[in-house]
């Protein structure tokens, strides 16, 4: 009878680890698998994306404000990526009605600089969840402004902005980056970072990463807004962002899928099968 006495508080205990366990299991973060897709001719970096590359790659667009677990950015952002062989290819479009590069407002120029300080889209980089090291990208609005850093270890460790590689980039503005009275539209940066940088890599292999953007405004008593690729863990403080976008726990995975079917060729070689056939047919 004993036995039986105790079965009460044994199903109650039991029943109490199963609601833990399962909220564990809820909130886990599940990174989302993001696709780079192989181009079968490389883009030309000029900023306009109008080489076939862009209409086959997809297209992230859906950001969420900064350690919101979820809230939809402030701005439009779209990312897109691909590769070949010898590059990383990038493109980004940014909706943006006051563009406000660090040069013009916080006068940090040039390469390498605290590029976070003015309008800015940045990428990270981490090519295996199980090695701390990972790279940082940023482009501003500003042509003459670009920034590329790997960090050995955890937030900001060397090298650093020591590291740099031979990274191509085009900007272009649909409106000023100097003139505060007008209306913007937004901007673009393509670019192409040379693969030699990492690790090799082949078809099906997965990197992590997540883009991230700071938008400034001009207008009175408005902060800048943060945006990032990577919604974070809606069930933990700050999203789970607790290092910021450097937070490489938290990243996505991007995939390198191969060339990209052609259904175009596909279509025009099974009509010409077919029409053989018929031939032999007769």
């Amino acid at each position: 009878m004993r036995h039986f006495d105790r079965m009460p508080s044994v199903v109650c205990w039991t029943f109490l680890a199963l609601i833990v366990v399962g909220s564990s299991a809820q909130a886990e973060f599940v990174p989302r698998t993001f696709q780079a897709v192989m181009a079968t001719s490389p883009p030309v970096i000029d900023g306009t994306l109008d080489d076939s590359v862009w209409t086959s790659a997809p297209v992230m667009n859906e950001f969420f404000a900064y350690q919101s677990g979820g809230d939809p950015a402030a701005a439009a952002t779209s990312a897109q990526v691909a590769w070949d062989e010898q590059f990383l290819y990038l493109a980004f479009e940014m909706a943006d009605v006051d563009i406000r590069p660090s040069c013009v407002i916080a006068n940090r120029c040039g390469r390498d600089a605290q590029l976070y300080l003015g309008d800015v889209i940045e990428l990270f980089v981490r090519e295996s969840r199980d090695l701390p090291r990972y790279f940082e990208f940023e482009w501003s609005p500003d042509q003459n402004d670009v920034f590329d850093a790997r960090f050995d270890d955890r937030k900001f460790g060397p090298p650093g902005t020591s590291w740099n590689t031979d990274i191509q980039w085009a900007v272009h503005v649909n409106g000023s980056t100097d003139d505060a009275t007008d209306q913007d539209a937004g901007w673009i940066v393509e670019s192409a970072i040379p693969l030699s940088a990492f690790d090799p890599i082949t078809v099906g292999s997965e990197w992590t990463f997540t883009v991230a953007r700071y938008d400034y405004f001009n207008a009175a008593g408005r902060t800048e807004q943060l945006m990032m690729l990577t919604p974070g863990d809606p069930d933990l403080p700050r999203a789970g962002l607790a290092s910021g976008f450097h937070t490489y726990e938290l990243y996505d995975n991007l995939k390198f899928a191969p060339e990209p079917l052609n259904f175009g060729v596909i279509l025009a070689a099974m009509v010409m099968f077919l029409l053989r056939r018929s031939v032999r047919g007769c």
